[in-house]
């Protein structure tokens, strides 16, 4: 029954057992022999008991089973590991082969997984198929036929239950897509994890070889860009409608595999239909494209298939097609070719690159070898006018043409029409029309063809006439037309003898000369007549009053010249009964648009006969004769002015009229004039019209023509014009007036009155007088007099006031004289003195002030409270005293005698009578702070555990007994745990030295203080065990064992803690500081997490420095921003990613980082960041961003945002594209249709936006949608893809329709890729998107694959971790997996790999080894020792900290800093107040007094104690001293860093701020702050502070220190509960 123990082997019962060797175990108790360590591990070690005794080998290192020693661990390492490629073409499918051999066993069960980095640019799915590869062994099936790819790492794990064995070769590959550029081939590597484990090791490459063409083609992302070397294109014809042959030459930079596809894009505007099987011609290489592509009409694309025999590169291609030219004009296009090359399932792409061409004349056309630029010919040269511009005459057509003139060619001239011509048929009749020509009668046959109707000409050449610099001038003469009209539209065309088929020349419009002829404007454009009259025949006078000198002015112009040639003569009738000075009548100021000369026609106009600037007066009539060589001209304003005398009668219908005789026969027209009112009534100013003046009238009973009669005296008349004597009314009662007087005014008041005259004459009211006659004012009493009676006329009426009294100007009863200052009594009454002790500041009759209490006055009759003077301090006396003795010593107070000052009774006594009186003191035991305590009760007890003298005046004066502590004054409590105090008086108790702890409450010795366990150390002032924690590096509980530091973490105070997402740290990190912010995150607060760069800025590179702003008016489109180029130009600015960025200048709109051109006839603000930010132009109308039209006709469009348009009032219109309401005038009412005008005084027809034939009696409809109308019975469709509004009278006001622009030839055409089309413009996609043809808005431009932005904003490529969906959204990858940047699927994110920490390496157990070049030891020195700077050699060295005799080292210095080394006097001895240790304890003294600064507290505060407070940097220890009822005290000793409050080069100071800020609740709570703005010496830097703050609750509080010079030094520490008493 005796069997071996576990770690033995042997049988049972008898033997003896023996220990297993080295290299083996047995876990069972038995007789079984020891089994072998497993492989992976050894032992030297005998009789071990289990297989978790044995030791792994080292990382990278593996062993056969049962090894004793770590030397027989061999390297584990691949003796295979080869990766080649199957397409080095950019863009295209690559197939990557991996070859594995490794050499040991490597089962799945030791959690091995491969990693396989370093395939840069490599674009893969998360999840990778692996692909079977003949002779591989199953190398997919090794590892479960996938992978997972992140990044630039494909990572292999072998599936459950498979082995990769031993020196066995397995093959396998997997697809990627090569990148999008051209690259070297990276470094790719390979290493194993997981229990068994390698170095990552460089991969190897297959021999060199040659793949389509690329050399190395075979080594693995070696990456080549296809390319064109050279690529051209010429046309064959240029002329619209021509079958035009297309040839393409170009050279690949590689060969091109048979099935890739060649194609050739944006050959649009053909009028050939798409097809299939578009013939191929003139290959250079017969066959090589087949016979046949496929032709696009719409995107003018024809794709060609390569042969199975491929292209070379480097070798030049040929091919032809042909295809027939669009029938309208067209500029050059611009094609790109481009191709795919096959490569799988992703094809290698040759980019779209624009095809070279030869700018060279073609068949007579400039740059006609461009292709597709075509044109159809047309007359270059078209004029047409005419000689006489009148009704009634002859007017001779001139028209000039220039264009080559084949022999036999017809032209025609048409819209000749309103003439009084008959038709010719050009067959020799007497009165056929006659073609005369500048070249003579042998160019053209000179018989036309005339149709009058159409006022069409058809004539031909008769021989050819090819085009020179002189163009072919042909003349023929028509009668003008009966009535005036407008030039009709005058059109040429032809067709040019060609052979068999002609040429269709281009119908083009005649160009007019639109100059004038004889004064008439566009006089010589054809058949333009007009009706001679006049159009401004414009009279007023100066005044109609009879018996006046009357200035008649005249304003007349003629649409006409008017010449002395013609005897020209104007005259003006109408005149009754007025007179000239003289039969020659002087016309003055006369001026000719309003200038006194006119350059070409100086001088006078017109003259009497004789004298030159005058009429000849006729009888009634003004003859104006044209002056010898003037010409009076058309369209001028004549205007003058001349004197004639009215009549002294009433006319009231005059007849002024015009007439004119001479170059043109004017109809004799009566004469205009205003009806605004003159002298208030309208009509007045028509000359001739007279009436009365004021003063006057006309008897009615005498007629239309009496004679004007003076008013009677003692009555007035204002009226004008009147014709009955009533209205000569007269003055009222007491007042008079002259005959003739005009206005009632003229009636004055009497003596005694007062007033403007008239009606408004009052008597003057009591306290004043008058004595003049006249419109004068009364005269007010004068100032201490008065006067009751009414219409007073003397100044004798105004009465004295009694003896010291006063009253005011102007006063009415004695009542208002009143007591003087310093005077009272009864109000009308003499008044009495005020008496001592007394004053009175003010009038009347109120009774006199007492001095007030504390005053006194000897004065009579005082004004002023001045007079009361105050007694001496400390004294009062009452109300009204008269003399200083009744001031006496107030209650606290005391003095000698009354009437002197008196003294206040001094803090510690009281007095509580007044008068003269000594104070009385205090009695012991209590004390008085109070000062002039006239209360026995302001004797306040001293606190519990204090005393103070007799007349202690302080609460100060109150000290603590000894053991206990607490500011003087105050109560005491004991010592808390952790600390000690051996004297009395005020003070601090000393906390027990770091690596120590005490349990006793108020310790009164050192000996108190316990040593932690080794390898832990406690903070200052640990008042248990459990406060010992594990040194800086370290984790754990304080009585061990404490465990290093991982990677990824930092450890303080015992704790862990893991570095925040985005940093990482070293291992053995012992501070959150060492944790570094990647590139994106920065660290704000010291050892706090690393946060994410804030909204409008970035950080590029990792570490912890600041986040950088964002350029000015942009910003960041991610949060976490590495880059600039994340910063996006905001809305209503455009610019770059990353660049500066404009406003947007008015008449635009910026979105997306793109400027935007407002649509057509809007405009906008600066700033503006949408479409709809775009307003109707003045004269247009629609809704905001959309392109708007003229303003529709009888409308008036203001501008700005809708609503934009409004209606004309009733009975008014308005010609299209109006601004103002001012602009719609009356109907004119000359026709019968409203929408019908008469021009120049023609026929009726249709005004602009209507059309019918009104001369037909058809009614004048609105122009339809689609379409404009000039006006008359003309309807003209808008161009293709063009639209227009209803009512619309200009070409203009057709607009291309969304997703067209107007292109150069002002054609409508569809909008390109990569842009967006509206109102007629074309407008760039925003950077990083892309359209499709015809976009109409930014929203068709789609974002780049892997690009995304919020609404607004440019797209920028999505930043690691997310994923940007296909409308550009942002997609976060789920918890745990992460993408590369520019990621546009779910499927791009992977799973996140965790990187295992390192081995710890520690050589002792106090302090962290370094190797050269390392950082410096940060371990804790010996007693009496502290740590060195790192550049001083970080060695432990003495304490410097001064120190008193008989007193001893109690604790290291804190590294860095050797003022904080702590001491204490030895046993024995006690610290006196004084500065030295002397035996036992004595009242007063104080321990450690040097290490503390004091501060003297705010005196209207709780006395606080004071703290040392230093940068968060380094750790320490929170310490609790002090309290008062319902208030915290917090004291924190730290050292400040050396860098911590300077910046670099030296720079002073700038304050710091402390605050103890709540972490708990929804937003961090401000609980208190403190700053300190001392200059601290960088070196040794200690800053005093004290926290005070009211008792809250709080949660997760930390101390936070802001205002550093460096923002990343900044930092927040973590405060515990202990760091709290109440």
């Amino acid at each position: 029954d005796c069997k071996c123990n576990k770690g033995y082997t042997g049988p049972n019962g008898g033997a003896a057992c023996v220990a297993c060797a080295g290299g083996t175990y047995k876990d069972a108790i038995g007789s079984a022999t020891c089994t072998n360590c497993s492989e992976g591990t050894y032992s030297a070690t005998t009789g071990l008991t289990a297989s978790s005794d044995c030791t792994d080998c080292p990382t990278n290192y593996w062993s056969d089973a049962g090894k004793t020693v770590v030397g027989e661990c061999f390297e584990i390492f691949f003796t295979t590991a080869e990766i080649g490629q199957s397409m080095p073409l950019a863009g295209g499918t690559n197939t990557l082969t991996v070859t594995l051999v490794i050499n040991i066993n490597a089962p799945a069960a030791q959690s091995t997984a491969f990693s396989i980095t370093g395939l840069t640019g490599a674009v893969a799915s998360g999840t990778v198929p692996l692909s079977a590869v003949s002779g591989g062994n199953s190398g997919e099936v090794l590892f479960g036929s996938t992978a997972s790819f992140s990044s630039d790492t494909l990572t292999l794990v072998l599936d459950s239950g498979q082995t990769m064995a031993k020196d066995t070769e397995y093959i396998f590959s997997f697809d990627v897509v090569n990148p999008s550029a051209a690259q070297s081939a990276p470094s790719i590597s390979i290493q194993a994890v997981g229990r068994i484990s390698t170095a990552q090791m460089a991969m190897s490459n297959p021999t060199a070889a040659t793949v389509r063409s690329v050399a190395s083609g075979n080594i693995p992302l070696n990456v080549f860009l296809p390319e064109w070397n050279s690529q051209s294109i010429i046309q064959s014809m240029p002329l619209a409608g021509g079958s035009n042959t297309i040839t393409v030459t170009f050279q690949p930079n590689v060969d091109i595999v048979g099935g890739s596809k060649v194609s050739v894009v944006g050959l649009t505007g053909s009028q050939t239909s798409s097809t299939s099987s578009l013939s191929i011609t003139n290959q250079s290489l017969s066959g090589i494209f087949g016979t046949v592509g496929v032709w696009t009409q719409g995107s003018g694309r024809v794709v060609l298939t390569v042969d199975s025999a491929g292209l070379t590169k480097g070798s030049d291609y040929v091919f032809s097609f042909t295809v027939q030219n669009g029938a309208t004009a067209s500029t050059a296009k611009s094609p790109t070719l481009w191709a795919t090359i096959e490569a799988g399932s992703t094809d290698a792409p040759i980019a779209a690159t624009a095809l070279t061409t030869t700018d060279s004349t073609l068949h007579g056309v400039a740059s006609g070898t461009l292709p597709f630029l075509t044109l159809v010919p047309a007359f270059s040269t078209r004029a047409v006018g005419q000689s006489y511009p009148a009704v009634g005459g002859e007017t001779v057509i001139t028209a000039t043409l220039s264009s080559d003139l084949p022999k036999d060619s017809l032209f025609t001239i048409t819209g000749l029409t309103g003439s009084q011509t008959p038709d010719s048929a050009g067959l020799g009749a007497p009165t056929d029309l006659i073609l005369y020509s500048t070249i003579g009668f042998s160019a053209f046959n000179n018989r036309p063809v005339w149709t009058q109707s159409t006022g069409t000409l058809v004539f031909k050449a008769k021989e050819d006439l090819p085009m020179s610099t002189t163009a072919y001038v042909v003349f023929f003469t028509l009668k003008s037309p009966s009535a005036a009209q407008a030039s009709p539209d005058v059109y040429m065309s032809g067709t040019l003898e060609c052979g068999t088929s002609d040429a269709p020349m281009a119908t083009v419009t005649g160009t007019k000369p639109g100059a004038a002829l004889l004064g008439v404007a566009g006089g010589e454009d054809p058949l333009l007549a007009i009706v001679p009259t006049f159009t401004t025949r414009y009279a007023v006078q100066s005044t109609p009053l009879a018996f006046a000198a009357n200035n008649i002015s005249v304003s007349l112009v003629t649409n006409i010249n008017l010449a002395h040639a013609d005897a020209s003569v104007v005259t003006i009738s109408g005149f009754v009964n007025h007179l000239p000075e003289a039969a020659s009548v002087t016309l003055n100021d006369f001026l000719i648009d309003g200038n006194s000369t006119y350059t070409s026609e100086a001088g006078p106009q017109f003259h009497d006969g004789a004298n030159p600037g005058t009429g000849m007066w006729t009888r009634d009539a003004l003859e104006l004769t044209v002056a010898t060589g003037k010409t009076l001209l058309s369209n001028h304003v004549y205007t003058f002015w001349f004197t004639v005398t009215n009549p002294n009668h009433i006319l009231t219908t005059p007849a002024l009229g015009f007439s004119a005789a001479g170059t043109a026969l004017h109809l004799s027209q009566g004469a205009t004039s205003t009806n605004d009112p003159l002298l208030g009534t309208a009509g007045w100013a028509v000359p001739g019209t007279t009436v009365c003046p004021q003063g006057y009238y006309a008897p009615a009973e005498l007629g239309a023509m009496a004679n004007c009669t003076k008013c009677w005296r003692g009555s007035y008349s204002a009226a004008v014009g009147t014709m009955d004597i009533s209205t000569c009314t007269a003055c009222p009662a007491n007042t008079d007036s002259e005959p003739g007087d005009t206005v009632i005014a003229d009636c004055r008041c009497n003596v005694g009155y007062t007033g403007a005259g008239a009606y408004d004459c009052a008597a003057c009211s009591p306290g004043t007088y008058k004595d003049t006659n006249g419109s004068a004012t009364c005269v007010a009493c004068g100032r201490g007099k008065y006067s009751t009676d009414t219409a007073a006329v003397l100044e004798a009426q105004c009465l004295s006031c009694p003896l010291y009294t006063d009253a005011p100007v102007g006063s009415d009863e004695k009542t208002d004289c009143i007591c003087n200052a310093g005077y009272t009594g009864a109000d009308g009454f003499q008044c009495t003195e005020c008496p001592v002790g007394t004053y009175k500041p003010l009038n009347g009759s109120a009774a006199c002030t007492l001095c007030a209490i504390a005053q006194y006055s000897g004065a009579v009759a005082a004004t002023d409270a001045a007079t009361c003077q105050d007694c001496p301090a400390g004294s009062s006396a009452p109300e009204g005293s008269d003399v200083i003795t009744d001031c006496k010593c107030n209650l606290g107070y005391t003095s000698m005698s009354d009437g002197t000052v008196c003294t206040a009774c001094p803090a510690g006594t009281f007095k509580p009578t007044t008068g003269v009186g000594e104070c009385t003191a205090c009695v012991p035991g209590k004390y008085s702070e109070s000062v002039a305590a006239f209360s026995i009760s302001t004797c306040l007890d001293c606190p519990a555990n204090t005393y103070a003298p007799v007349s202690s005046g302080a609460r100060t004066d109150c000290t603590c007994n000894a053991g206990y502590i607490g500011d003087d004054g105050t109560a005491c409590v004991a010592c808390p745990t952790g600390s000690w105090k051996a004297f009395t008086g005020e003070g601090v108790c000393t906390a027990c030295a770091a690596g120590k702890y005490s349990v006793q409450p108020a310790a009164v010795s050192q000996s108190y203080c316990q040593n932690c366990a080794q390898y832990a150390d406690s903070p200052e002032g640990s008042s248990s065990g459990d406060m010992c924690i594990c040194q800086l590096g370290y984790y754990g509980p304080g009585t061990g064992p404490c465990t290093p530091c991982e990677q990824g973490h930092f450890c303080a105070l015992g704790q862990k803690g893991a570095c925040t997402a985005n940093s990482d740290a070293p291992a053995m990190s012992p501070y959150q500081a060492n944790c570094t912010c990647n590139a994106g995150f920065t660290v704000p607060v010291l050892d706090g997490p690393c946060e994410t760069c804030p909204a409008n800025t970035y950080k590029e590179v990792s570490g912890n420095q600041s986040c950088s702003t964002c350029p000015a008016n942009s910003v960041s489109l991610h949060d976490a921003s590495a880059s600039r180029l994340y910063c996006a130009c905001s809305p209503g600015y455009y610019g770059d990613l990353g660049g500066p960025c404009t406003q947007c200048p008015a008449g635009s709109w910026c979105s997306r980082g793109q400027q935007n051109a407002c649509p057509p006839f809007t405009e906008s603000a600066a700033g503006s960041d949408e479409q709809t930010d775009c307003h109707a132009m003045a004269g247009y109308s629609c809704a905001s961003g959309e392109t708007c039209n003229l303003c529709a006709v009888d409308n008036y469009c203001p501008g700005g945002p809708p609503p934009n348009i409004f209606p004309c009032p009733e009975g008014e219109q308005a010609p299209q594209g109006m601004s103002a309401e001012s602009q719609c005038v009356a109907a004119s009412g000359e026709c019968d249709d409203a929408n019908a005008e008469k021009l120049f005084g023609g026929a009726c027809r249709c005004r602009g936006g209507f059309w019918g034939d009104v001369p037909a009696g058809d009614p004048c409809v609105v122009c339809t949608a689609g379409s404009y109308c000039p006006g008359g019975n003309v309807r003209a469709s808008c161009t293709a893809h063009s639209s227009s509004a209803a009512g619309s009278a200009f070409a203009a006001s057709c607009q291309c329709d969304p997703g067209y622009y107007f292109d150069a030839a002002s054609q409508c055409v569809e909008c390109e890729s990569g842009k967006w089309c509206f109102g007629g413009a074309a407008n760039s996609c925003p950077q990083n998107t892309g359209s499709s043809p015809g976009a109409v808005s930014q929203e068709g431009c789609s974002p780049l694959r892997g690009h995304c932005a919020p609404p607004g904003m440019p797209y920028v490529e999505g930043e690691a971790g997310t994923w940007c969906d296909e409308f550009g959204a942002v997609n976060q990858c789920s918890e745990g997996f992460t993408s590369p940047v520019g990621s546009w699927s779910e499927a791009n994110c992977s799973a996140i790999v965790a990187t295992p920490a390192p081995a710890v390496n520690k050589s002792n157990t106090t302090e962290l080894s370094r190797s050269a070049g390392e950082a410096c030891g940060t371990g804790s020195c010996t007693v009496g020792f502290y740590r060195q700077q790192c550049a001083d050699g970080g060695e432990c060295v003495p304490c410097t900290t001064p120190v008193l005799s008989n007193a001893v080292w109690t604790s290291a210095g804190v590294p860095f800093d050797a003022d904080q080394c702590q001491w204490e006097c030895s046993d024995g001895f006690v610290q006196q107040s004084a500065g030295s240790c002397i035996q036992g304890a004595v009242n007063g003294t104080a321990a450690n007094e040097t290490a503390v600064e004091e501060e003297l507290p705010n005196p209207e505060e709780p006395v606080v104690t004071p703290i040392i407070l230093a940068a968060i940097m380094a750790g320490g220890a929170g310490v609790v001293l002090g309290s008062a009822a319902g208030v915290w005290y917090l004291q924190r000793a730290r050292r400040l860093r050396k860098v911590g409050f300077i910046s670099g080069g030296g720079a002073p100071a700038q304050p710091i701020t402390f605050s103890i800020v709540d972490d708990d609740p929804p937003a961090p709570e401000v609980r208190n702050a403190w700053s300190d703005e001392a200059d601290m010496n960088p070196v040794e830097a200690v800053g005093a502070f004290h926290a005070k703050f009211r008792r809250p609750v709080l949660q997760n509080p930390f101390l936070q220190a802001d205002g550093y010079n460096k923002p990343e030094q900044n930092a927040r520490d973590d405060i515990t509960v202990q760091d709290f008493v109440d």
